[in-house]
């Protein structure tokens, strides 16, 4: 304070209205106070101290503002649309909430549980089946409950969905009835756009009877039809009728211009398409048709109806392929404006004529007939028939030939002279070219009509006698039997040449077959018996028939269970009897050239029958081996062939030993029947090559030896090396080497 204030005071406002009840005494605690004369002012916006706030606003979800004096602030509570604050009701209530979830996959069965803030799902096992059959590629379809299905129809490779039949999806269904096809599902229009319609031209299809088909380019883009591009978005008004769509060049474009040219004014009638001809349709109104379009590039001119020109009309609306008058005129068919030309002519009228008549000496052709139509006819040519010429080729008027009357019977029949006059029977005919085949036939028949056929030049059914010589390059004859042969004397029908079966001959004695060559060229006794492999003839002697018996050498082996003989005394020794080999027994022998590789030796079998097995000796015993005994048997040389059976005879016992069991190639157990003076091939193999045994056996200087390189050895064994402790059941057996000077195992054959 600069001095002392004398009360009373006046306080003021800042615009000097008098304020309250007088002051005695003025404290300032924030502020400047000056005197001016009896005026003190207090200044609170300088340095002096704190100032004072005039405006406070507010903003959502705070309230109460703007106060500038004195007010209330407040805040809204808080609820689904508006901010605010949290009532302690709604905080309970968040605060109850569940805490952030933790997931875990404990244990592979049972319910799912949520304990606390932890969610345990079990990592369950699927053991349900579903079942159905799909191919790779297709892609399947529940065909039923828990069943899946695949079809060829629909296959997905990967890249490319291959669908057979339809694809429906909202309202449109692609393929629906064949392919390339996509139709609407209902009575919706069809509209085809591209990007979803997003600056794309449409092409619809309005459903419905006489619906139209919308093209509507985009923006100012054209519709192109082939080579035509038309200018589809240019105005269309009264200002354009009759104006007609023209190609400009210079743009390319086809649109609507004034019609230029000529007097008077022409529209547009009923267009039908492009290459279709135009035509008035009324005095200035110019349309086309679809039943007559031409082509620019080739020139054709084609039309749905008729074309006449003249009195001569092409095609109708029902028969296009016609050429015909259009009037009572005959049609006349000829070249070069008739110059130097033929003539067809078709005369009209009932009955009319059709004259074919060639240019000067032509003639006229009728497929492979040639006819000299040029030649003169008059009464000199009366009764001339029609004769083909083959010097020249053609078919022309010739005097008839032959002698007077007229021929009897039917077609291919054969004239005789029947009381002076033709006679014919359809036993006895004749036929130039049998079914068209080129070759001529004569048929004769006893009782019947005739057969003619392309393969007999004479064919005749029933017996033919002949007493004298004929001469041919085949005769043939019915199927016959023993009591009719085809070829015999006429006095004894049952003795001849027969032919009872297909490609079989017969030699009938008698009413007997006796000798026959049957199918394989095989030669039958008694129409049937073949013998087996390695028989020959043998005579009975005057008085009686031949038989089949063994390729004998001037003697017989004794018989091994026969006549005095015990029963018991049937094992026949292979190798020591003749005329191969002789008695000289030893207990070694060279078993280590059949221990591995199969070796043989022939015999002849005196007694046949039933093969009951093989017996063998054995010195010392093997731990688990056996010999493999093999029968084949011998073509006309002797040489061993196919194979007949085979015994496996157990080694791991010493002593006489025998397997009565017979095995065929499968090594199943069969029944085998051997011929007795029949020369067979025995066979011998160890079954195992690492477990020998010892056999009794035949000395090499007892068996018959096979021819040879040499002088020096004896060559006593063949040998197999294409097999190995096996069976041959190759035919012939594939014998390699020959073994000199090599024993064989002394063998038996039961019979």
């Amino acid at each position: 304070m600069s001095g002392p204030i004398s009360p009373p005071l006046t306080v003021t406002t800042v615009g000097g209205t008098p304020e309250g009840r007088p002051i005695t005494t003025i404290r300032v605690s924030n502020g400047d106070l000056t005197i001016s004369g009896n005026v003190a002012t207090i200044d609170t916006s300088g340095s002096g101290g704190g100032g004072t706030v005039t405006s406070i606003a507010t903003t959502a979800p705070i309230t109460g503002g703007t106060i500038t004096t004195t007010g209330t602030i407040g805040i809204d509570q808080a609820d689904g649309s508006t901010d605010g604050y949290l009532s302690s009701t709604d905080w309970n209530t968040f605060d109850a909430k569940q805490d952030t979830i933790t997931l875990s996959t404990t244990g592979t069965s049972g319910a799912a549980t949520l304990i606390g803030a932890t969610l345990n799902i079990p990592n369950y096992t699927n053991t349900a089946t579903i079942s159905g059959s799909i191919a790779a590629n297709q892609v399947a379809y529940g065909a039923a409950a828990d069943e899946i299905q695949g079809s060829a129809n629909l296959t997905f490779d990967g890249s490319n969905l291959d669908v057979s039949g339809y694809i429906s999806a909202g309202g449109i269904k692609v393929s629906p009835s064949g392919a390339g096809t996509i139709t609407t599902t209902s009575t919706e229009d069809l509209v085809l756009s591209t990007n979803g319609g997003t600056d794309s031209g449409t092409i619809t299809i309005t459903d419905g009877a006489n619906g139209q088909i919308s093209i509507t380019p985009n923006g100012t883009g054209e519709v192109v039809a082939g080579n035509y591009r038309l200018d589809v978005d240019e105005t269309v008004g009264a200002s354009q009728d009759g104006y007609a769509l023209t190609y400009t060049n210079s743009t390319g474009l086809i649109s609507l211009k004034e019609v230029s040219g000529g007097s008077g004014t022409v529209t547009v009638g009923t267009y039908a398409g492009a290459n279709n001809v135009a035509y008035f349709s009324g005095a200035t109104e110019i349309s086309n048709t679809n039943n007559i379009s031409v082509s620019a590039v080739t020139g054709d001119l084609d039309c749905f109806g008729s074309v006449e020109a003249g009195n001569v009309k092409i095609g109708t609306n029902t028969n296009k392929n016609t050429v015909e008058t259009s009037s009572a005129q005959d049609l006349v068919l000829r070249t070069n404006g008739g110059t130097n030309s033929g003539t067809i002519e078709i005369t009209n009228g009932t009955n009319g004529a059709i004259k074919l008549t060639p240019n000067g000496t032509g003639t006229v052709s009728l497929g492979n007939f040639v006819f000299d139509a040029d030649q003169t006819v008059s009464a000199s040519e009366d009764n001339y028939v029609l004769t083909y010429d083959d010097a020249s080729g053609l078919i022309s008027l010739e005097e008839a030939g032959g002698g007077g009357g007229s021929p009897a019977g039917s077609d291919t029949e054969i004239q005789y002279n029947d009381s002076s006059s033709f006679g014919a029977s359809d036993r006895f005919a004749f036929s130039p070219d049998v079914g068209g085949s080129g070759n001529a036939s004569m048929g004769i028949k006893s009782n019947g009509a005739s057969f003619l056929s392309n393969g007999f030049v004479i064919y005749a059914e029933g017996n033919a006698y002949i007493s004298s010589q004929v001469f041919g390059n085949e005769f043939l004859c019915a199927s016959s039997s023993s009591s009719d042969v085809g070829f015999g004397p006429q006095t004894d029908q049952n003795t001849g040449i027969a032919f009872s079966a297909a490609d079989q001959v017969d030699i009938v004695t008698g009413g007997a077959y006796n000798v026959s060559f049957g199918s394989s060229k095989e030669m039958l006794l008694g129409g049937t018996d073949a013998g087996t492999s390695g028989q020959v003839l043998t005579s009975g002697g005057a008085g009686a028939a031949v038989t089949w018996g063994g390729a004998g050498s001037g003697f017989k082996q004794p018989a091994i269970a026969t006549g005095a003989f015990l029963t018991s005394n049937n094992k026949y020794p292979c190798f020591t009897s003749a005329p191969y080999g002789t008695s000289q027994i030893i207990d070694s022998d060279t078993s280590a050239d059949y221990d591995t590789n199969p070796c043989m030796r022939p015999f002849v079998l005196a007694e046949g029958g039933t093969w009951g097995g093989v017996a063998i000796n054995v010195v010392s015993a093997s731990s688990g081996n056996a010999l493999l005994v093999s029968l084949y048997n011998s073509d006309s040389d002797g040489m061993p062939t196919s194979f007949v059976g085979y015994c496996e005879v157990d080694t791991t016992s010493t002593g006489n030993i025998t397997q009565t069991t017979t095995l065929d190639s499968g090594g199943s157990s069969a029944t085998i029947t051997l011929a007795k003076d029949t020369q067979y091939w025995c066979s011998f193999v160890a079954k195992s090559s690492s477990d020998t045994c010892t056999l009794m056996s035949v000395a090499a200087d007892a068996l018959s030896g096979f021819g040879g390189a040499n002088m020096q050895n004896e060559y006593t064994l063949l040998r197999n090396t294409f097999v190995s402790n096996d069976i041959e059941t190759n035919n012939p057996p594939r014998n390699t080497q020959t073994l000199s000077d090599r024993d064989a195992p002394h063998i038996g054959i039961i019979i």
